[in-house]
C-alpha cells in the first residue's frame, strides 16, 4: 500500500457516503412500501421487495468503495 494515500480524506469520503446510504434508508423506511414489513406475517411479495431494495443498496456500497479504492490507488 502506497504511503501517500491520505487516510483521514479516505475515511471522510467513506463516511460520507454511508451518511447518504443511512438517510435514503431512513426515508425508504417511512414510505408506505415498507408498511407491510411491520406486519406480523410478510408476504412473498413483500420480502421480494425488501431483498431487492437492501441488495441494491448493497451494490452501489460495493461500487461505491471500489470507486474510492481506484481514486486512492491512482494517486
Amino acid at each position: 500500500m502506497p504511503a501517500d494515500i491520505n487516510h483521514l480524506a479516505l475515511i471522510g469520503d467513506l463516511m460520507q457516503q454511508m451518511c447518504v446510504y443511512l438517510v435514503v434508508a431512513y426515508l425508504l423506511s417511512k414510505t408506505p412500501l415498507f408498511a407491510p414489513l411491520m406486519q406480523v406475517t410478510v408476504r412473498l411479495p413483500d420480502r421480494l421487495v425488501c431483498y431487492l431494495v437492501f441488495s441494491g443498496f448493497c451494490v452501489m456500497g460495493t461500487l461505491v468503495s471500489g470507486k474510492f479504492h481506484c481514486e486512492a490507488v491512482k494517486s
